[in-house]
This record gives structure tokens, C-alpha cells and sequence, in this order.
């Protein structure tokens, strides 16, 4: 009899650590039969699937599972009878289990199998993922839109605002995985904003739509709130009106930001979706983020354009003095020659005077004269007009090596009596966008120069093209002449290294690449000679659009 209440005490001690040790344990610990009836349900288990113990004691663990665990567990344990194959039991599974308000959630199951006898014991413990696998997501989610963020900043260094506010939207949308997303932009009159960009809208609508923003609207509670909104449903929404505009599209939840200037708003960065209670904390921070590199974007836009418009205005003032000075030089220039010509043409009208009989040889000297004389006032004239003349473009593509074939062949005779020898360096340039008539002229005028700077050969010209970055060209001109010298600004009027030049040519070819948008310097080239640079934009002068109070771009 000692030694059976010894033996029960220890089974007691036992059960009651075992009691204790159940019912303090964070995993639910649940036990089935042979046939899947559930035997041992903790107080885990409870919290964890919100049954009690009495609830599911003697019922089939499969009220516990999710389709298709719930259709497959009998078949599973009657293979396993059959075989003693097992599927589950000795590993660690992630699965889903099922609350009793029928919640689906993720699970981990850890399942092992005790044999008593002829009798069989399968305990499971499982560990609710609910947490760990939202956490999971969170981060997952935080990194995609960590890694948007940090494309969308990279592509707004390279301008083109309004593609880069359309891939704003699209990116958010993607993203948020929503089906709306909208810029509207505070129009010049502060009192309605235009629907700039956007996806998921109907046809028409982008670049139309015009958004109130009175106190009823919910543009302008968001702009008053200068703080992030959250649309939950927006049917039960009591802070404004839903505008018929979203309720058309369906939409229900949203988050709405403000993009912020230095001297005010800029408008709002919207996302939206057909279904209710849609955004978390970190999508509001996301859209927030996104809309504040857009605003670094769209400032400076606006600063480049300022900057754009006073150097416009600063270049027209250079301009005008420039003209002031090619006006004095052209009276002067033109002045004295005229005077010559009067004098010439008296001379020969007091000769054929005296006798009208003379040999027309006898007049060829002072004709030439007068005919060299005009055509260099022919040539002044013309350039002047082209100086004057603002640079108005007429852009199409260019494929440069066929132009530049033109551009060599035209050349060639000349340079082929010169003994110089005209190279083109291979290559495979993109097409740009330019002017072709202007081009071609800036080109002429500097393989001309080059030639002329080495009079006589041997000697070589060369073209050749550079690619410094996708969205640029270089073309170079380059001659192994005696050089320019130090002290000379060739683009400067006037400026000339020949003793019968203008000073116009250069000045004029600068205007040109100006207008372009480009840049064209020089340097010298050792052991001697010039090469002329000229820098383009592949796709032409950038054009900054507005918007006006008209909604007009």
C-alpha cells in the first residue's frame, strides 16, 4: 500500500506540473484520438481560437481548420493508419487555422504522436502567426515603398514634369494597390484645383476636371488641415461632402496629402479605393513622402524656369547692346565704301565724257572695284540681317551621320584643291532634335573657318560625336591649323583672325546653339590647331509648360 500511494502521489505531482505547465503555456496545446476527436484543448487554445474547452472537447479537430485542411484531415489520417506515412507529424508546418468567428489566420503547427498500448495520442502545439506575419508584411510593404520612393526621386532629377507627375500617380496606385490616384494642382486663382494627373479615371477626365475647394469640399479641408486625410467610408463621412466626381468612380476609402511649397501649397497627392477602411499609418507615410519629392520636383522646375526667364531677359539686354554696336559698325563700314563707290562712279562718268569712244577694256579696273566693293557689302548686309534676326527653330530628327555626310561632300571639292584631307570619325549616333537649316549652317561655317585657318595642305579636318550621357551629343570640328590666339574671344563681334573677315560669323553660329539650347566653346589643340565644341540636348530646347487660370497647358 506504500509503495501505491508513493506511485500515486507521483502521478498527482506529475499531472498537476503537467496542469500548470498547460495551462501556462503561450502555444495552444491541443491532443486528438485515433479518429480525430479532441481530447485536450489548453486555455491557449481558448484565447488563440476563441472556443472554449467545453465547446470543442469530443468534437473532430477539423472545426479548428480552413478549407482544404478542413475536407482533407479524415483522408489524411486514414493514410496514415494505412501507410504510417506521415505528412505532419515530427515537423514544423506553417498552415491556417480558424477562429469560431470564422477568421482565417496563419498558424504554426508543430504535431507529435504518443502510442499507449494498442491506443494512439496526437498532440499538437500551435503558435498563432497573426502577429509575426503581419509584422512581416509591414516590413515587406515598407521596403517596396522605401524602394519607390527612392526610383521616383531619381527619376525626378531628370525633369520632365508632367511625365514625372504621371508616374507619380501611376507608382502610388501600383504601390497602395488601389485603383485611383490623383495630382490636383492649386489653380493661379487659389479658388478651384485642376486634375493634372491621375490613373484608373475615366477617359477625358485628367487634364480636365476642375475640383472646387469651398469649405464644404474635401480639397479644401485637406488644404486647411495642411496635414494628411483619411477616408475610411466615405458614404459615413461627416467632416465634408464626398464630391459627385469620387462617388461616380465608386470610391470609398482614401488618403489625401498635401504637396507643400516654400511659398505654399502646390496642390494634393491623392490615392483611392472601392473598398472601405483601406490605409494604414505607413501607406499615409509613404503617399506623404512620395508627394515631397514631388514638390522638390516641381520646385525646381519653377526655379529653373525663373532662372530661364531672367537669363532670357539678360540675353536680350547683351542682345540689344550687341545690335546698338553692330549698328555703329555697319554705318561706319558701309558709310566709307559707299563714299568710294560715288567716287569711283564719278571718275568713270568724267572719262566717258571726254570720250565716249574708249575701249570698254579701259573700264574693267574701277568695274571691278565697284563689284568687289558690293559684294562685300552684300556679304555685311547679310550677315547683319542674320545676327539681327531672332532664332525662331523649325525642330525635326536629325540622323547625324547621313547629315554629316552632306556636310563633308559638300566640302570636299574646296578642300581637295587645298590638299586637306576631310574626315568623319565613325560612330553611331542617336538622332537629335534640331533645326536642320541652322545646324547645317553652324556646321558650314566652322568646317569653312577650319579650312581656311589651314589655307593650304596638308592638313586635316576632322568631325567627330560624343555621347556624354543619353541625353546629350557633342560634335567637335576640329583643324590642324596655326591655332587662335590666346587673347581672342572669337564669339565676341567684331572678333576676327581674318583681314578681311566680318567678326559675325562665330557670333552668329553661338545664337544658334544657344537657341538650341546647347553650349560651343573651343580650345586649342596641341602640337597645333583648334577644335570647336558643340554640346545639344538629344531632344531638343527643353519647354517648361503652365498651367494658366484657363486650365489651358
Amino acid at each position: 500500500m506504500t509503495q501505491i500511494t508513493e506511485a500515486l502521489r507521483v502521478l498527482e505531482i506529475d499531472a498537476a506540473r503537467w496542469r500548470a505547465v498547460l495551462d501556462t503555456a503561450r502555444d495552444a496545446v491541443i491532443s486528438i484520438d485515433r479518429e480525430g476527436w479532441i481530447t485536450l484543448f489548453n486555455h491557449s487554445a481558448e484565447e488563440i481560437f476563441g472556443y472554449s474547452a467545453e465547446e470543442v472537447l469530443g468534437e473532430n479537430v477539423k472545426i479548428l481548420m480552413p478549407s482544404p485542411y478542413h475536407e482533407e484531415h479524415d483522408d489524411y489520417l486514414h493514410r496514415y493508419r494505412q501507410t504510417g506515412v506521415a505528412k505532419a507529424i515530427g515537423r514544423i508546418r506553417e498552415v491556417e487555422g480558424r477562429r469560431k468567428s470564422g477568421e482565417i489566420f496563419p498558424i504554426e503547427l508543430s504535431v507529435s504522436e504518443a502510442r499507449i498500448g494498442d491506443d494512439v495520442i496526437y498532440s499538437a502545439i500551435i503558435r498563432d502567426m497573426t502577429k509575426h506575419s503581419r509584422m512581416t508584411e509591414e516590413l515587406r510593404i515598407r521596403a517596396l515603398q522605401q524602394a519607390a520612393t527612392a526610383q521616383l526621386g531619381a527619376r525626378a532629377i531628370q525633369g520632365d514634369l508632367p511625365e514625372l507627375m504621371q508616374e507619380t500617380v501611376a507608382l502610388t496606385a501600383r504601390i497602395l494597390d488601389v485603383e485611383y490616384a490623383k495630382i490636383l494642382e492649386l489653380r493661379p486663382t487659389s479658388e478651384d484645383l485642376l486634375l493634372r494627373a491621375g490613373v484608373g479615371w475615366k477617359e477625358g477626365v485628367v487634364g480636365n476636371a476642375i475640383v472646387d475647394m469651398g469649405r464644404d469640399s474635401q480639397a479644401g479641408y485637406v488644404l486647411r488641415s495642411n496635414s494628411p486625410v483619411v477616408v475610411e467610408d466615405l458614404r459615413t463621412e461627416t467632416r465634408f461632402r464626398g464630391t459627385e466626381f469620387l462617388h461616380e468612380h465608386g470610391v470609398r476609402s482614401g488618403v489625401s496629402v498635401v504637396i507643400h511649397g516654400p511659398r505654399g501649397p502646390y496642390g494634393i497627392l491623392s490615392a483611392h479605393s472601392t473598398r472601405a477602411g483601406r490605409f494604414r499609418e505607413q501607406d499615409v507615410d509613404f503617399v506623404q513622402t512620395i508627394a515631397n519629392v514631388l514638390a522638390e520636383a516641381i520646385e525646381r522646375d519653377r526655379a529653373e524656369a525663373e532662372g530661364e526667364r531672367f537669363r532670357q531677359i539678360a540675353q536680350q539686354r547683351e542682345r540689344l547692346a550687341d545690335l546698338g554696336a553692330l549698328t555703329t559698325k555697319i554705318v561706319h563700314d558701309v558709310g566709307n565704301p559707299l563714299a568710294g563707290l560715288a567716287m569711283l562712279a564719278d571718275r568713270l562718268k568724267r572719262r566717258i565724257a571726254r570720250d565716249p569712244t574708249q575701249p570698254i577694256e579701259t573700264f574693267s579696273e574701277p568695274l571691278e572695284q565697284i563689284a568687289s566693293t558690293v559684294r562685300r557689302l552684300d556679304s555685311l548686309i547679310h550677315e547683319f540681317k542674320n545676327f539681327a534676326r531672332e532664332q525662331r527653330l523649325e525642330l525635326s530628327d536629325i540622323q547625324l551621320p547621313a547629315f554629316l555626310g552632306e556636310i563633308l561632300s559638300a566640302w570636299e571639292p574646296e578642300a581637295t584643291d587645298r590638299r586637306i584631307d576631310l574626315v568623319l570619325e565613325p560612330g553611331e549616333p542617336p538622332a537629335i532634335r534640331a533645326d536642320r537649316d541652322k545646324l547645317r549652317r553652324v556646321l558650314d561655317n566652322l568646317v569653312k573657318n577650319a579650312l581656311e585657318a589651314i589655307k593650304a595642305g596638308p592638313g586635316t579636318v576632322r568631325l567627330t560625336i560624343a555621347i556624354p550621357t543619353p541625353e546629350k551629343i557633342v560634335l567637335a570640328v576640329e583643324d590642324s591649323g596655326p591655332g587662335i590666339p590666346g587673347d581672342l574671344d572669337v564669339f565676341r563681334l567684331f572678333e576676327t583672325t581674318k583681314p578681311d573677315g566680318t567678326g559675325l560669323g562665330l557670333p552668329i553660329v553661338r545664337q544658334i546653339i544657344t537657341a538650341h539650347g546647347g553650349g560651343i566653346d573651343f580650345a586649342a589643340l596641341q602640337p597645333h590647331g583648334t577644335a570647336f565644341r558643340i554640346e545639344l540636348p538629344c531632344h531638343g530646347p527643353t519647354v517648361h509648360r503652365y498651367i494658366d487660370s484657363a486650365g489651358g497647358g
